[in-house]
C-alpha cells in the first residue's frame, strides 16, 4: 500500500486517500507518501461518507484494495462512476464478494493483481511487457 501511495502521489499527483488499520502506520504513510488525506478503517468502519464528503460527493477514481472483506465492501462504495478497482490481496482473511450491481450502475473495471502471477506464468517477466514500450518512446 505504501509503494502504491508514492506512485499515485509523488509521480502521478493524485489526490490520495489513504486507509489502515493502525494509526502509526497511517503516520507512515503521511509522512513518507506525502498523502493527503488519512482513514483508520478499525476506528471508522463506515468510512465511504467521510470519503465522499473528502471527492465533493464524487468518488474516487482509484481504489487499491489489499485488505478484502468489509473494507472491500465500503470502499466500493467510495468509487466514482468508471473507477477502476485493483484486488491485490485479501489480509482481513476473507475474499470478498462483488455486488454486480455496483460494477453495473457505476461503470466499475474490477481487476485481479495477485502478486507473483505474472512472473510465475511469463518466465521472461517484464521484458515481454517493458520491451514494446520502450521501443516506441
Amino acid at each position: 500500500g505504501l509503494a502504491a501511495a508514492q506512485l499515485a502521489k509523488q509521480v502521478f499527483g493524485c489526490t490520495v486517500i489513504a486507509l489502515g488499520g493502525a494509526d502509526d502506520k497511517l503516520q507512515v504513510v503521511r509522512k513518507v507518501a506525502q498523502v493527503d488525506h488519512v482513514i483508520n478503517y478499525t476506528t471508522s468502519p463506515v468510512f465511504a461518507d467521510r470519503v465522499k464528503e473528502l471527492t465533493g460527493q464524487r468518488g474516487v477514481d482509484v481504489v487499491f484494495d489489499t485488505v478484502g472483506g468489509t473494507v472491500f465492501d465500503q470502499a466500493l462504495r467510495c468509487t466514482g462512476f468508471g473507477a477502476r478497482v485493483l484486488v491485490v490481496g485479501f489480509t482481513s482473511g476473507s475474499p470478498s464478494k462483488v455486488a454486480s450491481n455496483y460494477a453495473l450502475i457505476k461503470g466499475l473495471l474490477i481487476l485481479g493483481c495477485r502478486a507473483g502471477e505474472f512472473p510465475a506464468r511469463h518466465p521472461d517477466g517484464w521484458r515481454s511487457v517493458v520491451g514494446p514500450r520502450r521501443a516506441r518512446l
